[in-house]
Order: C-alpha cells, then structure tokens, then sequence
C-alpha cells in the first residue's frame, strides 16, 4: 500500500469515527443544555456544566481538525480583501485578547489589490495563528499583523504577505522545524492537527507558511499568497 492508499484509508477510517463520535457527543451536549437550563445560575453546579460544554467544544474541534486535514475538498476562490478575512478572524478572538490584556498592532499596506482566496478556509488559518499566539503570551503582550507585497518574491505575478508577530514564549529550533507535521505538539492539550491543517489549506491556494523566532522574543508566523491563482479567470467570482 502506497502513501495515497494510506491516505484514503486514513481519510475513510476519519470520516467513520467522526460519525461515531459526534453522535453521542450530540446527545451529550442537548442533556448537559437542559441541565444548565434546570440549575440556577447561582448554583456552584453550573461551574461543572460549563467545564461539560467546554470539553464537548474541544472535543469537537478535535474532530474538525481531524476531518480537515484528511479530506481533498478543493478552496472556494473568491477574489476578496485579505484584511477583511485577517480581521474576520479577529473577531472571534477579541475576548481573548482583552482578557489577556494582549496590545493588537496592524500594519496593512493600503494599496494591496483583491486575491483570490477561499474566504472560510483562510479565515480558518488566520484564525489558529492567532489563537496559537495568544495562547503562547502571558498578560499584557503584543500582537503585531501586517500585511504587504513580498517584495523578494520570485513567483509570477507576486506575493501577499500576512504576518502575525507575538512576543510569546516561542520554540525551540527543534520545534519550528516539525511544527507544521501532523500531530506533533508540545502543549499538554491539543492535537498538533491545527497548523498541519493551515499549511496543507495555504498549500493549496498555491502558497507558503512560514514560522520563525522574533529577534527579541517570541514567533512570527507569515502566509505568502500569491496575487494571482493559476486560471483564476475561469474558477473564481469576484466578491461583491
């Protein structure tokens, strides 16, 4: 059996045991929603029906993840901002960030023409960086984006290049180096699936991600896109 018999095999075996696994964990979530809705807020209970919830939400993005990185689905391209997708995905974010204290920075180049992206999919992306770099930085850090033209880029056409910069804990060389495999991780939760699914995506929108460590401290990570997909004029719609 080759690496594409593997592949599918895994792709298959994934799909099943999501199925298996989102069934009773669907059943697991209605019952604990009725709990919570029968325990007054009040109740020291309700501490153990949000930790349930919490851990059913994990548990689900765990499967996410999963079925993500072992299924073929082709992006969606649609020629759109690539800052509207970064600060879509800050959104979801911007609790954590306060919580945390952490100062945003965005440097966006205005003059950046519209891409060709599939929005959910690069939200996605955008998206696990920045939870992966909030999670690396204590209390009152700094989160820098900036989006630009790499100016060294030697593809045709270009590249756009999105950059997010924290001053975290960071990683060893050893760890930059395996951090976009499958299931490699160095936290006590998680898959190690989040940035192996945000490479394969960048890939197949025919770009790059890159992590390196900052010069003072922390990491950088940076998605390069090109400014134009190969037959972009036949497979894509513009975003109105």
């Amino acid at each position: 059996m080759d690496d594409t018999d593997k592949f599918v095999v895994l792709g298959r075996m994934s799909a099943m045991l999501a199925h298996e696994i989102r069934n009773p964990l669907a059943g697991i979530s209605a019952v604990t929603q009725v709990l919570e809705g029968k325990i007054d807020s009040t109740d020291p209970r309700q501490k153990y029906v949000k930790l349930i919830m919490k851990e059913i939400d994990r548990v689900n993005k765990i499967v996410h993840d999963l079925l993500d990185y072992t299924r073929e689905a082709r992006p969606y391209f649609i020629r759109t901002k690539i800052t509207s997708v970064v600060e879509t995905a800050l959104v979801c974010h911007c609790g954590k960030l306060d919580e945390k204290g952490i100062r945003l920075e965005r440097d966006y180049v205005a003059e950046i023409p519209q891409i060709e992206v599939d929005q959910e999919k690069m939200q996605h992306v955008f998206a696990n960086i920045i939870e992966n770099a909030v999670e690396a930085m204590d209390t009152n850090g700094r989160l820098r984006i900036s989006v630009g033209i790499n100016d060294k880029a030697r593809t045709i056409g270009g590249e756009v290049e999105i950059a997010f910069s924290d001053d975290g804990r960071g990683s060893a060389l050893e760890d930059l180096n395996e951090m976009f495999s499958p299931f490699y991780t160095t936290k006590t939760k998680g898959t190690g699936l989040g940035l192996a699914v945000s490479s394969k995506v960048v890939e197949q929108h025919n770009g790059r991600l890159a992590v390196a460590a900052n010069p003072d401290k922390g990491l950088v990570f940076k998605v390069f896109l090109p400014m134009k997909q190969p037959c972009e004029e036949t497979s894509s719609k513009q975003e109105e």
